[in-house]
């Protein structure tokens, strides 16, 4: 079994969470989307290649009034990396409740500014088996139903 397939059903989420996926690299935006409609049954996800990307995405969405909930990114890409998008969603009053995963092949949390790394709700390596994507997708979804309030 490769990292890309589920080992069955995840429990089950709120489906109707919209989730935008950011990554440089074409095999882990297909990889994570994978899993997040597959065994996860996420219905709206959509993908940025990165941190500018993702914020014509996240705008796009608000001006529709299809805001995105979670947002899980690359550490590491052109234009914008990681870091740069999560300091950017959270200095934007639109955007300061989607919950922000950050992921990397390289680098750590420890890596992140320390003035970012209490605006990341989970941090892990990629590719990410479906156990540990799920994990951080829960503690989004909790951060979620706890702010709401």
């Amino acid at each position: 079994m490769s990292m890309c397939e589920t080992k069955g059903d995840i429990a089950p989420m709120n489906p109707n969470l919209r989730i935008l996926l950011v990554d440089d690299d074409i095999d882990i935006r297909i990889c994570i989307s994978n899993l997040l409609h597959g065994g996860m049954h996420f219905s709206t996800v959509a993908t940025a290649e990165n941190g500018l990307d993702a914020l014509e995405h996240l705008e796009r969405g608000f001006d529709a009034e299809k805001p995105f909930h979670i947002v899980i990114s690359d550490y590491d890409m052109p234009k914008m990396n990681g870091a740069e998008l999560l300091k950017k969603i959270k200095a934007d009053e639109r955007f300061k409740s989607i919950q922000v995963i950050l992921m990397s092949g390289a680098y750590t949390l420890e890596d992140i500014p320390a003035e970012n790394r209490g605006d990341v709700v989970e941090f892990f390596r990629k590719p990410p088996g479906d156990a540990v994507l799920e994990s951080a997708l829960q503690k989004a979804a909790h951060e979620i139903l706890m702010a709401s309030r």
